[in-house]
């Protein structure tokens, strides 16, 4: 049983305000998406790993820019805790695109 989920220092609004500022919007064609879902893991040392975008229409280039820019986070998260230790975890984020923000 988890004591404390994994958690981005300054809460997932920042994490958000991250990938959008850093998404390159030639890459993206915001046609048809307005939500994506992304997982990945959280590994003991904050780390991420694992990063996947779940959209099977999506094409290559939007794929790949989105794990780019995930990959180039270089905060790292706090991770989950298990018995006063640091666990491996795995998270699922919804990223909502508005091609006017």
């Amino acid at each position: 049983e988890l004591q404390k989920v994994a958690e981005f220092p300054g809460g997932l609004k920042k994490f958000y305000a991250i990938i959008k500022a850093d998404i390159d919007d030639y890459d993206m064609d915001y046609e048809g998406f307005s939500k994506i879902n992304v997982s990945f893991s959280i590994e003991k040392d904050g780390s991420l790993s694992s990063i996947k975008v779940n959209n099977n229409t999506m094409s290559a280039s939007m794929k790949k820019s989105i794990v780019r820019v995930l990959k180039s986070i270089k905060t790292k998260w706090s991770p989950a805790i298990i018995n006063d230790q640091p666990v491996r975890s795995v998270y699922d984020l919804p990223i909502v695109f508005n091609e006017k923000d």
